[in-house]
């Protein structure tokens, strides 16, 4: 690949800036680029941070596979590695494993990437999740908390021989016994169930167009990470404001980019969000884009003004 020379130059230069370093995490890279798991596995469990971040922000997992490391990988994964962090000079580690001809590796690294994606998805309160245990769909604003059919679910659910379903059906339990779901949380489970009929009404209804999980992720986040248009234009429609950003410090604009919807990231743009936003370790929209080579939406953005 044309970028594989400067892939390894910056590697180069990375590691042997760092090498010397004393710290927990500098040792954690050095583990991980030396394929050293046993160390590693020491050191995660004496509290290095697994994403911990080098010379050009590198982290562990970009250094494993820059070496070619696959069980190391592994490892990291399973620890709890970001597979979305991109270096300052904008490679994630999937690239690094492409440019570096690491196919084993790319095939773990996109198998991350796609339980990520489904986890993001999923990624319910313990509110939202009562909601998705009675899958009804679509919503019903207009019916209340605690309806009848909610006590047959419950009911059936807690004689079941699967001990799991068992456990969710005392956790719906008590929500509904608490006073279940309220317009704002309903919002939230409308959006990541793509129901635009939900929404509206809910909205009509008095849903806060801003509704917020605990992450601080907003309605209009979801949507425009899961690329829905027609919800998205709703939201800013009713005011959702598009800069908000959640506990990551990720925008609205950052996960349309970073997901590949161009369309979104053009609508939020012309809606005012901010294109150099940054997030905690100071990646951009931009820098996602570029990153995952994502072309339209980096003409979109620096059209805007975007600066690396």
């Amino acid at each position: 690949m044309s970028n594989k020379p400067i892939l390894i130059l910056v590697a180069l230069l990375s590691f042997s800036l760092y090498s010397c370093a004393g710290s927990l995490n500098a040792d954690l890279l050095n583990a991980a680029y030396e394929g050293k798991r046993e160390r590693l596995q020491a050191l995660l469990h004496k509290g290095a941070d697994v994403n911990a971040r080098g010379e050009d922000g590198w982290t562990p997992l970009m250094w494993a596979a820059y070496a070619g490391n696959a069980q190391t990988v592994q490892m990291l994964l399973k620890a709890g590695a970001d597979v979305n962090i991109v270096s300052e000079s904008g490679y994630s580690a999937l690239q690094i494993a492409k440019a570096q001809e690491q196919e084993q590796i790319i095939r773990l690294i996109e198998q991350a990437l796609k339980r990520a994606r489904e986890k993001q998805r999923r990624q319910f309160s313990a509110l939202d999740f009562a909601g998705r245990m009675t899958s009804r769909a679509p919503i019903n604003p207009a019916e209340k908390p605690g309806r009848p059919d909610d006590a047959g679910f419950i009911s059936s659910a807690r004689r079941n021989s699967n001990a799991r379903l068992r456990r969710r059906a005392a956790s719906f339990a008590k929500i509904v016994d608490t006073g279940g779901l309220n317009h704002a949380e309903l919002l939230l489970l409308a959006v990541r169930r793509g129901d635009i009929e939900a929404v509206r009404s809910l909205l009509d209804k008095g849903a806060p167009p801003n509704a917020r999980e605990p992450t601080g992720t907003s309605a209009l986040m979801l949507c425009a990470g899961f690329g829905d248009l027609a919800i998205l234009r709703l939201l800013l429609e009713r005011g959702a404001k598009v800069n908000l950003k959640n506990e990551w410090g990720e925008t609205a604009l950052m996960l349309a980019a970073k997901n590949n919807h161009p369309q979104a990231v053009k609508m939020l743009l012309d809606a005012g969000a901010e294109v150099n936003a940054k997030r905690k370790f100071g990646e951009t929209a931009l820098t996602y884009a570029r990153g995952k080579g994502y072309a339209p939406i980096v003409k979109l953005l620096e059209a805007a003004g975007a600066k690396q």
